[in-house]
This record gives C-alpha cells, structure tokens and sequence, in this order.
C-alpha cells in the first residue's frame, strides 16, 4: 500500500506504479531519517570496495553480491574453514561496508548498531548473526545464509495477483512470532516490510536487518534510525519513535499488500 505520509515527509516511491523492488533493503543508508543525533563521515570513494572472488579475513570467499549501495555491499560467501570441516551449509551472508580507518559513515554506524542488537538472539523466524569482523578498510557482519526469496520479490511478480490466502496467514504468523520474541526483549524492529522478509520455498518466513531496530537501552533511542514510509505507522510518519505497536501496525501492513 502506498500509504500518504504526513507533513514534510516524502513518499520514498512517487510513480504510480508500486514496486517492493523500489524501497530500500538491507541498509539504512536510503531510509528516511528521523533523528540526527549521530554524525557521520563521508566516505572516501578512492577505497574500492570487496569484489567476488575476494577473500577476506583468509576465510570467506565472496562468491555473489546480492546488494551494493554507495559504500556498502552484500554478499553471499563461502566459509572455507566450516567447508574443510565438513558442514554440510557452509554458505554466509556477509554484510560489508567500506571505510578508511578511524572515519564512521553512516552505513557503519548501521552495521555496528545491528551487531549489538542482534547479539545472542535465537529465534527460528530471525536469521542467526555470527559475528563482527574486520579486514583492512573492510567491516562486515556475518550471518547463516538462508535459501529463500524476499517476500518483496514475490508479491512484484504477482503484480496485482493476491497471494494465497494460508501462505499469507502463515508468513504473518511466522514474522508474528518474530516480533513477539523481540518485543519481549526490549526491541523495536522498526522497519517491518516486504523487503525484510524472507521466505523459503518452504514458506517459512524469517525477519531480516535489524539496522534500525531500537534496542532496550535508553540511550539508544535517542540514535538515528528509519523507517519505509509505505510500511510506517502515522505517528512514525509524524516524527515519533518506533514501538512494538508501531511494528504490528507495519505488520498489518505487509498483511494487506499480501491479501489485496
């Protein structure tokens, strides 16, 4: 749905043709921004970025990029240590962001924020987070690769096609339970949509990018984050923080797109 924001604030996608492809994913670098309490360093763009068939860290071999923005990228790698153990899913996610050593830019500061709040998290509908690392000018997060499709992928090739209704009622479900573990502990998604959604061939639905999640901690909730403003509650299109209602609002959302 493209819901109207409110006051200044703009719709992401302005045609009028509504893709999931159009709004941003797995980064927070294109999201509206809501709180500037942070400040960021523009990156230096004479420092290239990781490549397939990079290897970083001895270990992971970049196999395929999934995303690349301005300074980030996102890839599928191979993890050659579990491989030469014999794990059967030596497969991860690597989220890279690119920057020269003591500058911060935003989409770091995304990266670092979602490995702190995904710390110790198990949940079977929330991707399993390994880890921070570093290789030179590179930072990444490590995460269980997960075969599947983004539900933002699926509902753009059904176009105007509603999707079956027990598919939708059980990915709802799933991200349901998601939201409950993480309401639980404190934590506020903040940016529940499409594109956040991961969905097996299977049908098992699993949240994804916690970036701009709101931890427990008061003093993080005074950090920037965003939000998607088709998929955003009105008092978040007003300017207020993301609470758990804020992510069942979002959920509704997603519920709808799905069903109409």
């Amino acid at each position: 749905p493209n819901l109207p924001a409110q006051g200044d604030l703009k719709p992401v996608v302005s045609n009028s043709t509504f893709s999931e492809s159009d709004l941003p994913t797995s980064s927070a670098e294109d999201r509206t921004r809501t709180c500037d309490a942070e400040t960021s360093t523009p990156v230096d763009t004479t420092i290239p970025g990781p490549e397939t068939g990079d290897l970083l860290q001895n270990r992971f071999l970049l196999h395929e990029c999934l995303s690349s923005r301005a300074s980030s990228s996102v890839f599928r790698a191979l993890d050659q240590r579990r491989q030469a153990a014999g794990d059967e899913n030596p497969w991860v996610v690597l989220k890279v962001v690119t920057a020269p050593p003591g500058e911060e830019p935003g989409a770091l500061l995304t990266l670092r924020r979602e490995a702190a709040i995904s710390q110790g998290l198990e949940h079977p509908n929330l991707p399993w987070i390994r880890g921070l690392d570093q290789d030179g000018p590179h930072t990444f997060l490590c995460l269980t690769w997960l075969p599947g499709e983004s539900l933002g992928k699926i509902l753009d090739q059904r176009g105007s096609r509603p999707m079956i209704r027990v598919q939708s009622l059980n990915i709802v479900e799933g991200i349901g339970h998601a939201l409950t573990y993480l309401h639980g502990l404190g934590i506020t998604h903040a940016d529940v949509k499409p594109g956040n959604i991961l969905v097996s061939t299977q049908g098992h639905a699993t949240l994804l990018d916690l970036g701009v999640a709101l931890g427990p901690d008061n003093g993080d909730r005074v950090s920037a984050h965003g939000y998607t403003p088709q998929y955003a509650s009105p008092e978040v299109l007003n300017g207020a923080l993301p609470t758990p209602a804020d992510d069942l609002f979002s959920l509704a959302c997603v519920a709808y797109r799905m069903l109409c």
